[in-house]
């Protein structure tokens, strides 16, 4: 539909002007400073996300395999990747982050074919 068209559309014009300014600041600041201000910024937004729409009580308990879950997902799809990302748009052009980016769904679906036994 036209409106899931929009927000796709500004969905890629959010993540472009991301990687510009993440690069404009990369001038003047170091990659661990650029990160580490990104995951701030991210975890305002996120915790009152959280509070505005999660209730109180049950809502907050995750249980021992959920945390495990939490915690892999914080640390490889998370941090590593905004990490790598980061360092990458330090020396190389925006453009070409972003070309490499678009590999992604290809890797996932390689990825998934050989550990999920996905069909392709």
């Amino acid at each position: 539909s036209g409106v899931g068209v929009l927000v796709v559309a500004l969905g890629a014009f959010a993540s472009a002007l991301y990687f510009i300014i993440q690069k404009a600041s990369l001038l003047k600041y170091p990659s661990v400073t650029v990160t580490a201000w990104e995951y701030w910024v991210g975890l305002v937004f996120m915790a009152l996300a959280a509070v505005l729409t999660v209730g109180s009580g049950e809502s907050w308990y995750l249980s021992p395999d959920a945390l495990v879950a939490l915690a892999f997902s914080v640390v490889f799809n998370s941090v590593a990747k905004y990490a790598l990302n980061t360092f990458c748009n330090k020396h190389v052009s925006v453009v070409v982050l972003t070309v490499w980016s678009t590999l992604v769904p290809v890797m996932t679906a390689v990825l998934s074919a050989v550990f999920l036994r996905s069909p392709l």
